[in-house]
């Protein structure tokens, strides 16, 4: 079978006549419908046909022509935009170990699926760009094999968007940024078996489509019902760094401790409960970064500290200390210890590499 020379110009003349091969007016119907990698990349303006020239207009109506529509401005702009991306993934959140998150300025460029336990996300952070990975923080969703993710919400704001996961046992987790007054929350989906959807973003550009969706429809009036989730407000930690992160957890019930550690200084933290559950603190990079693990943990203690993050620059840092006894002591001063079974730690964390522990005596 012959091959079709599909970036030539469209001759007016011969496609007046109609005299444009099947085959050819096939494939356009496909690049039409459907983006696939190797078609031709035709971009949309969103000015509209106003913004093309006489080539690009010539191209729009043979496809009106081919569509079968009686009115250019009628059809249907299916081709992928500028800035959409070419590839939508999905995943089965209950059946991965969690979801590692690769931030900057608040938004998603870049997201790894924990498939087992042992896991890393260096695979997929290497190859996002390098002038934009070195700016990133790790934002880990841990989903626990006992646990599932029953709803997703988004936050969307000025200054990028917040995941907010609903788990079973883990409660409510937030992934991002602490959320402005004005930003606008929706609830993605919610049900048993939910699966996350994201576009695939092109290079160092963030990931423009974020969506769940549940494999079995809930009733409009139970979504009204359903209890909104607390997302974290802007703190005065917040306000001190434009790119801080957050994340919570509660000491009711922990089983053991995990802490990540890097030049010098505490990046993360995991925490196991007794129901099964387990939420992080700050950045968890697994199997990347140094750690230890204590059970039956009786305290967490932490100092703040200044730490050298490059070569002349120094940030604030964390040190963070797991106690086997509520009694104890420390040879330095300036420890902060509160003991497991009650209050709430709070992680806070930028893109410069600084890192501060809070701690709320109320319970989540």
């Amino acid at each position: 079978m012959g091959t079709e020379n599909h970036d030539r110009k469209p001759d007016n003349k011969r496609d007046g006549n109609r005299g444009t091969d099947i085959l050819d007016e096939l494939w356009t119907i496909g690049a039409w419908r459907r983006p696939w990698l190797r078609a031709a990349q035709v971009h949309l303006e969103d000015a509209g046909p106003a913004a093309y020239d006489d080539a690009e207009l010539d191209i729009f109506a043979r496809l009106a022509a081919v569509s079968g529509l009686p009115k250019l401005a009628n059809l249907p702009l299916e081709l992928p935009r500028r800035h959409i991306p070419s590839q939508l993934y999905a995943v089965d959140v209950n059946r991965c170990f969690g979801l590692t998150f690769f931030y900057l300025t608040g938004k998603i460029y870049g997201l790894h699926v924990h498939r087992t336990a042992h896991d890393t996300a260096m695979e997929t952070y290497e190859r996002l760009v390098t002038r934009v990975k070195e700016n990133m923080v790790w934002a880990f969703l841990p989903v626990s094999p006992n646990d599932r993710v029953i709803a997703i919400w988004a936050c969307q704001g000025e200054h990028g968007v917040t995941i907010m996961a609903r788990m079973e046992l883990a409660g409510d987790v937030a992934i991002g940024r602490a959320c402005g007054r004005s930003s606008k929350t929706i609830c993605l989906s919610r049900g048993n078996q939910m699966t996350f959807v994201y576009g695939e973003p092109f290079e160092s550009e963030p990931v423009k489509i974020v969506g769940a969706c549940s494999g079995k429809t809930q009733p409009i009036d139970d979504a009204d019902r359903l209890l909104q989730p607390a997302f974290p407000m802007q703190t005065t930690i917040a306000t001190r760094f434009p790119d801080t992160y957050v994340s919570s957890a509660p000491l009711r019930d922990v089983r053991s401790v995990r802490v990540f550690y890097a030049k010098d200084t505490c990046r993360g933290m995991l925490l196991w409960y007794k129901n099964g559950g387990v939420r992080a603190l700050g950045e968890c990079r697994l199997f990347v970064d140094e750690s230890w693990a204590v059970a039956h943990p009786a305290a967490v203690c932490y100092r703040p500290l200044q730490y050298r993050a490059y070569k002349h620059v120094h940030h604030d840092g964390v040190i963070v200390y797991v106690a086997r006894t509520a009694r104890h002591s420390h040879e330095e001063d300036g420890w902060k210890c509160h003991d497991i079974g009650q209050g709430v730690l709070h992680f806070h964390y930028t893109t410069n590499r600084s890192y501060t522990i809070s701690y709320e005596p109320n319970s989540l």
